[in-house]
């Protein structure tokens, strides 16, 4: 079964995956900045890559984001991920 995603939100293919441009997620450490990767055959979204450190709020990192003021973190793990541009 496949299902649609946005390639405006989804706008890199990494192995076949869709992987989205830099945003806000949460994990149970906290909140930090990173993609997704769309799952097509089962149609759910999945975390792909963290790239900066982790920040005390949402806010706090909207606007590292937004400001572009994030540590870069070295995210060599995610393989071709670090070489993705938005």
């Amino acid at each position: 079964m496949s299902h649609d995603y946005s390639t405006e939100d989804y706008p890199h293919l990494v192995g076949g995956d869709p992987v989205s441009k830099l945003k806000v997620m949460k994990s149970g450490a906290g909140w930090y900045i990173g993609r997704s990767y769309f799952d097509q055959e089962f149609g759910f979204e999945g975390p792909y890559s963290r790239e900066s450190g982790y920040f005390v709020s949402k806010e706090s990192a909207q606007s590292g984001l937004d400001e572009d003021s994030y540590v870069f973190r070295d995210c060599i793990e995610n393989g071709l991920v670090c070489l993705l541009t938005d």
